[in-house]
C-alpha cells in the first residue's frame, strides 16, 4: 500500500483498482492500520504518505536497489 502512494495521494477506490485481488474489507483495515501508525493520512477523500510514511519509502526503496543489485548472485555451497 505504502509503495502505491509514493508517487501522490490516492482515492480509497484507486488504491481498489491498483490491487483487484484485494477485498475492500482487508484494503480498509490496512489503511487505518497505517493511519494509526502515522504512516498515512487521508486530506481531502485522498490516502497520502505522512513524513513518516515518506521516509519508510526512503528504506524501501533501498531493499529494492539492494535486491535488483543481487538478484543475480548465486549462494556459495
Amino acid at each position: 500500500m505504502v509503495w502505491n502512494l509514493f508517487s501522490g495521494g490516492k482515492r480509497y477506490s484507486d488504491l481498489l483498482r491498483l490491487d483487484p485481488g484485494l477485498a475492500e474489507r482487508v484494503l480498509t483495515q490496512v489503511l487505518h492500520e497505517l493511519e494509526d501508525d502515522g504512516v498515512l493520512q487521508k486530506i481531502e477523500g485522498h490516502w497520502c504518505l505522512t513524513e513518516l510514511g515518506s521516509d519508510l519509502m526512503l528504506a524501501m526503496n533501498g531493499l529494492l536497489l539492494w535486491g535488483q543489485q543481487h538478484a543475480s548472485v548465486q549462494p556459495e555451497r
